[in-house]
């Protein structure tokens, strides 16, 4: 074990093998507040694998994100390459330097919507990656070397995919359609198909099944052997750190300090292997390990089936009552016949009125649907610009409020005088009052994207639009979809009071309802209002359907869930 690295020994030169050099490195969340972090000097040397424990909340997941540079720290300087340190060799205050990095998350914090292929070159389309890589076709036999000479070709991502045991039919799937395991084997491929000079993991096997983290552990260990990585990976794992390690930091006390640096060597065992695992000396090192870093301080079937079936049956026996408790509401004469005509008298009215309603219905489907194309469209522009401008949002969302607050009754008078009568008008309406839920359900979506996702496209230097276009807008798609089929519904609606208030030169539904309740024929009167309900279940039905096989297709699973094996 060797002492903790002080300030002197990196003051005045660093060693051309170094790739990260800290000094005087502290960091704290707010500015009034104390320090969390102070690590006063602190080097890796190249092709070294570094592991970083400490008790939970002891900022091992905040020193790598330092060093990645996802965050800043409040004073020091951190080098992550300090052969580009100035002229007189000396690192520059608050200097931090370029140096490829990719980054493996706890979770595999993969795109949803994105083939596993396709989440292993995302990084490369990323910032100024796709012209930076060449694009000849590696020819060296081994994996490795293929990797280290080339840019992100197929050749090189299935390389990638071979080095971490996945075949082409699983760089086919989704990550719905994908084990955990999986998904985190697709995540290391990602982080090791653009060559990095460091490689970052925080807790990356933390959430897997003793076996298969005991597999994913010496195959990343013999992918760093291979590449001649520098490795990071902050655990919680004492014996992973021990196994995978040359190198142990134990982070405690308060603020967070290196404690121990000690350093892990096994003579007998170069090749870090399953045999490993099982010799005196590994369990004697973790041992010593853990006294150091402790003198620092199912869901049932059956449930289901049921649910399943509550949700099937409900909404049937439902639609069976309704008419039945209606007659015999009517017929008990709690009410008059002819103010509310029992169903059979309605369904009856409908029938006779086929020639009428269909057309009817037709029509103001028509206005609804161009109501609801406009309301979409020009709802997630707005979100756009409310999730990429916090001034725009601050100023231009209460005015979307209010739109929403305005009574319909007092729009369409405007709409009339500044647009004329019209089936345009009516569209209009319908646009104005189902534009609403599209907006405030984009904004959430947009707003909510996954943070580490937000990490990963910020590391590889995406701009603003390519986070909006590649990251925001995708994830953001359940909650579009949530906007539209509380937008179809409204726009429905809007259409049938746009007719009803502004007219059209055709007989649309609001028209019929106008007529009919203008002659008392209640009858009638309700065949149309149940055409109209029927026209609103059928637009939420088509809608629902659609962005079920949207998300289907983009997400592999269905809203609201995900799938695993």
């Amino acid at each position: 074990m060797k002492a903790v690295l002080s300030e002197q020994c990196l003051s005045k030169s660093v060693l051309l093998s170094e790739i990260i050099h800290i000094e005087s490195l502290k960091f704290r969340w707010a500015a009034r507040q104390p320090d969390v972090l102070h690590v006063p000097a602190l080097s890796v040397k190249v092709g070294q694998f570094v592991s970083i424990v400490g008790a939970s909340g002891c900022g091992k997941s905040t020193l790598l994100r330092l060093i990645a540079g996802l965050i800043t720290p409040a004073s020091g300087v951190i080098q992550t390459n300090p052969t580009l340190a100035n002229a007189s060799g000396t690192p520059s205050p608050g200097r931090r330097s370029t140096c490829d990095f990719s980054i493996v998350f706890q979770s595999p914090t993969l795109v949803p919507w994105r083939t596993a292929w396709q989440n292993i070159r995302l990084p490369s389309e990323l910032g100024t990656h796709s012209s930076a890589w060449s694009r000849q076709t590696p020819s060296a036999d081994d994996p490795a070397e293929n990797l280290r000479n080339h840019g992100v070709t197929d050749d090189t991502i299935r390389t990638a995919l071979k080095l971490v045991g996945l075949t082409d039919a699983d760089a086919a799937k989704r990550p719905a359609q994908l084990s955990g395991g999986m998904q985190m084997r697709v995540a290391l491929a990602r982080a090791i198909v653009m060559n990095p000079a460091v490689l970052l993991m925080d807790e990356p096997f933390a959430a897997l099944d003793d076996l298969l983290r005991m597999q994913l552990e010496t195959e990343v260990r013999g992918i760093h052997d291979a590449q001649k990585l520098t490795t990071i990976l902050v655990t919680h794992n004492i014996s992973e750190a021990v196994f995978m390690s040359d190198r142990i930091l134990v982070l405690g006390n308060q603020p967070s300090r290196i404690v121990d640096d000690i350093e892990i060597t096994f003579p007998d065992h170069p090749i870090r292997d399953h045999a490993l695992r099982s010799s005196p000396e590994l369990h004697r090192t973790t041992d010593l390990v853990t006294e150091r870093l402790f003198a620092t301080r199912r869901t049932d079937d059956w449930i289901m089936s049921r649910k399943l079936l509550l949700t099937i049956t409900a909404p049937i026996v439902v639609t069976i009552l309704i008419p039945v408790v209606w007659t015999m509401i009517v017929r008990a004469g709690a009410v008059s016949s002819v103010v509310v005509p029992e169903p059979l008298a309605v369904l009856k009215a409908a029938d006779q009125m086929t020639d009428v309603l269909w057309p009817a219905c037709k029509h103001t489907a028509q206005a609804a649907a161009l109501g609801l194309t406009g309301s979409i469209m020009a709802g997630v522009l707005i979100a756009c610009l409310f999730s990429q401008s916090e001034i725009a949002r601050t100023a231009l969302y209460p005015w979307a409020i209010l739109l929403q607050t305005v009574p319909i009754i007092a729009v369409a008078p405007i709409v009339v005088v500044t647009f004329g009568r019209g089936f345009y008008s009516v569209a209009l309406i319908s646009m104005i009052v189902s534009i609403f839920p599209v907006i405030t359900s984009t904004t959430t979506g947009l707003l909510q994207t996954d943070p580490n996702l937000l990490d990963l496209f910020r590391l590889h230097s995406a701009t603003r639009f390519q986070r909006l276009w590649k990251l925001q807008l995708p994830s953001a798609l359940p909650y579009i979809i949530s906007g539209i089929r509380i937008a179809g519904g409204a726009s429905v609606v809007g259409a049938i009071v746009g007719e009803f208030f502004v007219g059209s030169g055709e007989s649309g539904l609001g028209t019929v309802i106008q007529l009919k309740s203008a002659r008392f024929k209640m009858d009638e009167l309700y065949a149309v209002v149940l055409a109209s309900t029927l026209l609103g279940v059928t637009t939420f039905t088509v809608i629902t359907l659609s962005g079920e096989f949207v998300l289907r297709r983009y997400f592999g699973t269905s809203l609201g869930g995900t799938r695993s094996r």
